[in-house]
Formats: C-alpha cells, sequence, structure tokens
C-alpha cells in the first residue's frame, strides 16, 4: 500500500514540476520579450535625442540669421556715426580674435590693414581650410553676399561642433562692419 500511495504522490510531484516549469518558461518569454522592448525603446530615444540636437543646432543658426535681419533692418536707418566713435570702436575690438569667411579679396586686403590680427578666409579656399582654424575665435562672421553653400555648411557645422558664436555680416561699408562688430563684442 506504501507503493501504489508513493507512486501517486510522485506523479502528482512531476505534475506540479512540470506546472511550475511551464510557468518559469513563460516568464523567461516574457523576460525576453520586455528586454527586447527596452532594447528598442533605448534605440528610439537615442534617434530623438540625436533629433533634439540637431533641432538645436538648427535654432542657433536660426536665432543667428534673424538677428542678421534685424541688425539689416537697423543700419538701413541708422544714424552715421561719428568717425570720433568709429576710431574708438575700432580699438576696442582690433584685438579681438575674429574670423570673417566669405567676402571679395580686395575687401579683405582693406580689412587686414585696418585689423592686422582679425584672419580672412576666401570661400573658394574651404576646400584646403580645416575647422580647427575656428578653435579659440571669439566669433565668426560669414559674409553672405560673396559665399558659397558648401563653405558656409562646412563652417557652420564646425562652428555648432566647437560652440564657437557665428554671425552675419552683409555689408562692405568698413564703418558699418566696425560698429556691427563692436555691438557684437564689447556690448
Amino acid at each position: 500500500m506504501l507503493m501504489p500511495e508513493m507512486k501517486r504522490l510522485a506523479k502528482t510531484a512531476f505534475s506540479f514540476f512540470r506546472l511550475r516549469q511551464a510557468k518559469i518558461n513563460e516568464q523567461e518569454r516574457m523576460i525576453h520579450d520586455l528586454q527586447k522592448q527596452c532594447r528598442e525603446q533605448e534605440k528610439e530615444s537615442g534617434k530623438i535625442n540625436q533629433q533634439l540636437l540637431a533641432w538645436k543646432d538648427e535654432r542657433t543658426e536660426l536665432v543667428a540669421l534673424r538677428n542678421f535681419v534685424y541688425q539689416m533692418k537697423i543700419e538701413d536707418g541708422s544714424p552715421v556715426v561719428s568717425d570720433d566713435s568709429i576710431d574708438s570702436m575700432k580699438k576696442a575690438i582690433m584685438d579681438k580674435d575674429v574670423i570673417i569667411i566669405g567676402g571679395y579679396i580686395n575687401w579683405h586686403n582693406k580689412l587686414r590693414r585696418i585689423f592686422p590680427k582679425w584672419t580672412f578666409l576666401l570661400t573658394e579656399e574651404f576646400k584646403t581650410v580645416d575647422g580647427k582654424m575656428l578653435e579659440n575665435k571669439e566669433k565668426v562672421y560669414f559674409f553672405t553676399d560673396h559665399m558659397n553653400h558648401m563653405a558656409y555648411g562646412k563652417f557652420v557645422a564646425a562652428c555648432r561642433e566647437r560652440n564657437i558664436e557665428f554671425g552675419y555680416l552683409a555689408t562692405i561699408n568698413k564703418n558699418q562692419l566696425i560698429q556691427r562688430v563692436y555691438e557684437d563684442l564689447c556690448d
């Protein structure tokens, strides 16, 4: 009589074991599925973060462009600044570490005489220039009247990558340029 009772208990224990094993297997599948979902969510989160960074970069550029357009409107109706005032502005910005990208060679040469420490880059030279030349610059200016899109794209990306402030110039008038740079860097 002990033997049939043991068989019944063994059958019951084995059935219980199979049920437990089935539940464990089901829970392991659920864990695997949840881990897979978690990896997919992390991947999606990474994509969203990259998009957010790209939008922040675009916003920086758009703010600079908005300020540029606003400045152009002001310059169109701005009063003439005295020569003494321009001279003091010139002295204040002379030692600033500025680079101007774009523009005409004659304009660059005129500005080089006034600001020998500044860097001037013709857009045709952008292929041979590395973005490292922008490092430690206080401000990068793009002369929008004479610039190609490839150079612009390359240098805006380099400015963003290095967290360098940039702006736009649209005048060849030296006094307006001096006033603009002064307002950006000294006001």
